[in-house]
């Protein structure tokens, strides 16, 4: 009986904790995320000269999305680009000027899921 009072106080105390701090709101996810419906992986950060992002594999590795930024005003913008497991590649388009951060994906074609994603760059 005293556990369950504890544990209820507690409870009582971080909600309010939370609900004062503004913390429970959930921002809102960028425009073209993915949908609760799919299945994605932990995020993982890929980063080079050009800009970085933090990027997650979906529903068996079939796309990957991620939030690229440019970090350097160099004539090169960074962009989302995944190898697939029969050879290729899939990229998306470049991101800039430097300091933007848009929402990226690629998709790999049917029955070649992506084997591995990062970050290449292309002029922009």
């Amino acid at each position: 009986m005293r556990y369950k009072k504890w544990a209820s106080m507690t409870g009582a105390v971080l909600f309010a904790a939370t609900a004062l701090s503004g913390s429970a709101t959930a921002a809102p996810a960028p425009a073209g995320a993915p949908s609760m419906a799919s299945v994605c992986g932990d995020a993982f950060h890929s980063s080079r000269s050009e800009g970085h992002a933090w990027i997650r594999y979906c529903d068996n590795k079939t796309w990957a999305w991620a939030d690229v930024t440019d970090d350097k005003a160099d004539g090169r913008c960074p962009r989302l680009t995944a190898q697939l497991i029969s050879g290729g590649n899939v990229h998306s388009p470049g991101v800039g000027p430097k300091g933007s951060t848009q929402y990226r994906e690629v998709r790999a074609s049917a029955g070649n899921p992506i084997y591995v994603a990062g970050l290449s760059w292309v002029s922009c």
